[in-house]
């Protein structure tokens, strides 16, 4: 019982200690400039420990899935991962705004837990970017996170698994990656948010399509069952949501 304790003890303070590294990039320089001296946050220090572990049990999961390459289709995890690849580096080189480029960190890893097929070379090589990225804020982690994905296979970007993460390239961004086939709309029932749903780019700007296509989808047979009850359907220009009215 006694090493059971001291060993949550020790794994409390490794995150701990690499989430007080994170805290000034998450709280400035938006909120204060680099050397200014910031008062203590516990909540600030809970959420990047917190988001910390979750990257930890990520890399573990990845370094633990079957190797092979499978047919899934990775644009949407690519479109993040590059999308995360060209503000990171803007954020370091131009505003150094270091809170923004934690921000798109996790959201690549939110978008990397989700994924639906973890055994992807697409997939192995996003996480491997989002190391690289996070490297000049938090090295050691990213270091030892790292070592762990030595025996994945690569994809597309020039990495070297068996160099240490500090010398690796940094990640060029891929313009067509960016170039998504797919947009997200919001769906909203009498006034409630109920999900977003993937639809082709080309019905961008096709509002009647939109919806027909909206109500085809799992989501949208789940909160609108029956279409004869709609009594209005709104789509702004910019079409990033469908609001439906249904008759009570």
């Amino acid at each position: 019982m006694r090493h059971k304790l001291l060993a949550k003890h020790s794994l409390f303070l490794f995150f701990f200690c690499f989430g007080c590294l994170l805290l000034h990039p998450v709280r400035g320089p938006l909120q204060a400039p680099p050397d200014a001296v910031l008062d203590w946050d516990t909540n600030a220090i809970q959420g990047v420990s917190r988001w910390l572990q979750r990257l930890w049990a990520l890399a573990l999961e990845t370094r633990t899935a079957s190797q092979h390459t499978v047919n899934v289709d990775d644009s949407a995890l690519r479109l993040a991962t590059h999308t995360a690849i060209k503000a990171v580096t803007h954020a370091f080189s131009t505003t150094h705004a270091f809170n923004v480029a934690v921000a798109e960190l996790m959201k690549l890893s939110n978008t990397l837990r989700a994924h639906p097929q973890k055994n992807s070379p697409c997939f192995f090589e996003s996480v491997r970017t989002l190391l690289v990225l996070l490297s000049p804020m938090a090295p050691h982690i990213a270091s030892e996170l790292w070592e762990g994905l030595q025996s994945l296979p690569l994809y597309r970007l020039p990495f070297r698994p068996q160099d240490p993460i500090l010398m690796q390239s940094w990640p060029a961004v891929d313009e067509d990656a960016l170039c998504a086939d797919t947009f997200e709309i919001g769906l909203q029932v009498d006034g409630k948010h109920r999900g977003s749903i993937p639809l082709p780019s080309r019905l961008r700007g096709h509002p009647r399509d939109i919806e027909v296509a909206v109500l085809a989808t799992d989501l949208g047979r789940k909160w609108v069952p029956d279409p004869t009850k709609i009594t209005k359907v709104v789509i702004p220009p910019k079409g990033h949501i469908v609001s439906i009215v249904l008759s009570s």
